[in-house]
């Protein structure tokens, strides 16, 4: 199944910022958004299954996503890819694996500054995307076929200074 490269390592929209939404972002044009994920029409209507592999230092497990179309007609496009991304990292982290993380100063750290940033009152309960300590720029995504999961794995790189 070929996928768009508008969403793999090297594509053009590799400076958005997976804390901002993407209908939000200034970076992603309508035109990018509304790009079909599939060039072959007749998957279209396939669901398109993401891995986001949380760093093994948060002790926390990975998480899959499956993204399915907004419209049926258009299949999925990359606005619901990156939509979907987005509200995944917003979800809060259940249990409390993290506290015992090497990086968890780092992870309440970063949900300090999101908290902050976004106008909200910080409550110490970090969500999916301060596990990534501040590298929270699309890199894109690649293929995993593993034992663990099969699908789009999620690429995070670190903002630019």
């Amino acid at each position: 199944m070929q996928i768009s490269n508008l969403v793999l390592p090297g594509a053009q929209c590799l400076k958005w910022d997976v804390s901002v939404r993407a209908d939000k972002s200034k970076l992603l044009k309508t035109a990018q958004l509304d790009t079909p994920i599939f060039s072959d029409k007749k998957v279209n209507n396939c669901n398109l299954s993401i891995i986001i592999e949380v760093p093994l230092s948060s002790n926390c497990p990975d998480r899959v996503i499956d993204v399915s179309a907004s419209k049926k007609s258009q299949g999925v496009t990359a606005g619901d890819v990156f939509n979907a991304i987005h509200k995944a990292l917003q979800e809060p982290v259940e249990g409390a694996e993290w506290k015992t993380s090497p990086d968890a100063k780092s992870i309440l750290d970063a949900a300090s500054q999101r908290c902050k940033a976004q106008g909200e009152r910080f409550t110490e309960k970090p969500a999916v995307i301060d596990l990534f300590a501040g590298n929270t720029i699309f890199a894109g995504l690649t293929r995993r076929d593993n034992d663990k999961a099969s699908g789009w794995a999620l690429e995070l790189k670190a903002k630019e200074k």
